[in-house]
């Protein structure tokens, strides 16, 4: 086996500590896959002089990585540790060539390293303990492609400069990043997934995030934004996920806002009525959006008609919006439903007779001028939670309801 090139051993039950003779015996290796399995101890520090490819996550590694790791290894390329209990210093990255490393959920603290190679593609390190900022030396790394910062305890401003980087992906979320959101983000155009959620941002969202030409996810909510959503944010032709919730956001929904998948921006202070266009789409297919949560809001008027023939639409929350209107004997005509939460706001109508939809998983009404009777639930019945309370419902509690035994 000296002449091995590849071991790939993955997505076993491998179990005990990585075997020495690896490293003694397995001289020519370029590549050696030991993630998915249930492997302890310390990870050796290996002098495999061909390796370029080490793949160790998900196993139940421990200890610390030396200084000299990488350096010892002088052909690596791609570093995967994700998910062990390694730490709590990273190795040196700086004389090395690198490409990949991913060095998340783990036990890595400290401040991010300000020399970092050229060579990067891929900086994971996501779910660690690193505080600090963010040294501005990583917006020279021109080859960088994702970003992952996610889920530490890093705090300043962000680097106005990350938006001179080509990079794909960027999640900065779940952090104590503080101030403004750096218009310059928008210079990126390679830019497609961008996460700022959980910090402690300010002010209004930039005027500049229109100009997105591939940008398909954008989270940005659980800060403190404030002002008006920018008319333009709903202009960028690849935008399908979008998450503002949980902010100081005001004003009224922009008719611009449609043809996403997936739309959050419940928890904020928006008013006015809902725009037909959130649920018209202006693809040929129609409505394409499966999850929207406009909860927590002070949207007034009636739900636009489009909303009723929605066919992808699965979840939908519109509760506590006190004047929002919404005719509950027209909601068995959206065919996809599985999350229903209509709570506080303006309910009225007869309750739908045709059967509860099958499909149906949590469905939470409240509302005074809701009339009709219970009709009857399927067989199989899926649903986990059914809500309904102060309506003016009679007849008797139908018997199939004992075929929902998931019911919380």
């Amino acid at each position: 086996l000296s002449q091995l090139g590849k071991l790939k051993l993955n997505g076993n039950g491998f179990s005990g500590e990585i075997p020495s003779f690896i490293d003694e015996k397995l001289t020519e290796l370029a590549a050696l896959y030991l993630n998915d399995n249930r492997l302890t101890g310390p990870i050796p520090n290996f002098t495999l002089s061909y390796l370029e490819e080490l793949d160790l996550s998900n196993n139940q590694l421990s200890g610390s990585l030396p200084s000299d790791f990488i350096i010892k290894l002088p052909s690596l390329l791609i570093l995967n540790i994700n998910s062990n209990s390694i730490g709590p210093t990273l190795p040196d990255l700086k004389d090395t060539a690198i490409e990949e490393v991913d060095f998340g959920k783990n036990y890595f603290r400290g401040g991010i390293p300000s020399e970092l190679p050229e060579s990067l593609v891929s900086l994971a390190l996501l779910k660690n303990f690193f505080t600090g900022p963010i040294p501005e030396s990583i917006c020279t790394l021109s080859n960088l492609d994702l970003l992952d910062l996610g889920f530490n305890q890093l705090s300043g401003r962000i680097p106005a400069c990350l938006g001179n980087l080509n990079a794909t992906t960027m999640w900065l979320d779940y952090n104590q990043f503080s101030g403004a959101i750096p218009p310059e983000f928008s210079k990126n155009k390679h830019l497609e997934r961008l996460g700022l959620t959980a910090n402690l941002l300010t002010g209004t969202i930039p005027d500049s995030f229109t100009g997105f030409p591939v940008l398909n996810e954008l989270y940005m909510g659980v800060n403190g934004l404030s002002g008006e959503i920018p008319r333009g944010l709903g202009l960028n032709p690849s935008l399908e996920y979008l998450e503002l919730k949980g902010n100081r956001l005001t004003g009224s929904l922009p008719n611009t806002f449609s043809d996403f998948y997936f739309l959050d921006i419940s928890n904020n202070k928006l008013v006015g009525s809902l725009p037909h266009e959130l649920f018209d789409g202006v693809d040929e297919g129609g409505c394409k959006i499966e999850e929207i949560y406009l909860n927590g809001n002070l949207f007034s008027g009636e739900l636009p008609p489009s909303f009723y023939t929605c066919s992808e639409l699965q979840v939908i929350d519109l509760s506590n919006n006190l004047q929002l209107s919404v005719n509950v004997s027209l909601l068995g005509s959206v065919p996809g439903l599985k999350n229903v939460y209509l709570s506080n706001i303006n309910l009225y109508g007869e309750f739908p007779s045709v059967q509860i939809p099958s499909r149906l998983l949590e469905l939470e009404i409240s509302g005074t001028q809701i009339t009709g009777v219970l009709p009857s639930f399927p067989q199989p019945c899926l649903l986990e939670s059914f809500i309904l309370t102060g309506s003016k419902m009679g007849g008797k509690l139908p018997e199939s309801i004992s075929n929902c035994n998931s019911i919380r």
